[in-house]
């Protein structure tokens, strides 16, 4: 019961948060734009699918990627960034591809306490929010890639239950609570695992902490594991 109410008020607000941004046909925020503060499966309902050529974030943490749905159907480029108030050109793996975009973690502050976990490396495909404890994560429990926010660390269990291997992730900084983002399995432990429950704090004697250090203001891209590019704003 309570992983249905939480996943239907995810249902229920993930059309439109506080995290919010602007996407450009045109170089450095110049251009013709749409204004995106929730989910959209394919920009081409909003006739702006493949003409993405540079981004500003208001705020947030935004995922983009070159096919519908996440790239659930088809894996593909996908890019990832955070911040506020900052804008840049797109690198050549996204530039007049992206057709599909979305927000990781709360929708009411990417700063609050959440793990997401999806289904596939680089936050492709399906997705899997936990705000709190679930002790089984049933036909949700994914291992592909993950971003923890907020201030708190988090237990991933291979077992439900809270059983079998285990591993604690944090977020980049607790202090300042900035998101931690872990692209592939191997980067949170659990290569040939998937998650199947996950518990707030840690609660295990191995601690993981992001490989990657991303900063705000950067925009993030990979075609898939193992190859990826970090492009900063001039």
């Amino acid at each position: 019961m309570k992983l249905a109410l939480i996943l239907c008020v995810i249902a229920l607000v993930k059309s439109q948060s506080n995290h919010i941004i602007e996407l450009y046909d045109g170089n450095s925020g110049f251009g013709s734009s749409v204004l995106i503060d929730g989910y959209v499966e394919n920009l081409s309902e909003i006739g702006f699918n493949d003409v993405t050529t540079s981004l500003c974030i208001v705020q947030g943490i935004w995922l983009l990627y070159e096919n519908a749905n996440f790239n659930i159907n088809a894996p593909g480029a996908s890019g990832f960034n955070w911040g506020i108030n900052f804008c840049q050109d797109l690198p050549p793996l996204l530039n007049n591809r992206v057709t599909s975009v979305r927000y990781a973690g709360s929708a009411w502050g990417f700063q609050e306490d959440a793990l997401i976990i999806y289904e596939n490396d680089w936050f492709q495909s399906r997705e899997m929010y936990a705000a709190a404890d679930f002790p089984s994560l049933g036909r949700f429990s994914y291992g592909g890639s993950l971003i923890v926010t907020g201030q708190s660390a988090w237990t991933l269990y291979e077992y439900p239950y809270y059983t079998g291997y285990r591993v604690c992730v944090t977020p980049l900084d607790i202090v300042d609570a900035s998101p931690g983002f872990y692209t592939e399995p191997y980067d949170f432990g659990f290569a040939g695992r998937v998650i199947r429950s996950v518990r707030k704090g840690c609660w295990g004697d191995r601690s993981i902490y992001t490989a990657i250090k991303i900063e705000p203001g950067k925009l993030y891209s990979s075609y898939g594991a193992g190859h990826s590019d970090s492009i900063v704003n001039s």
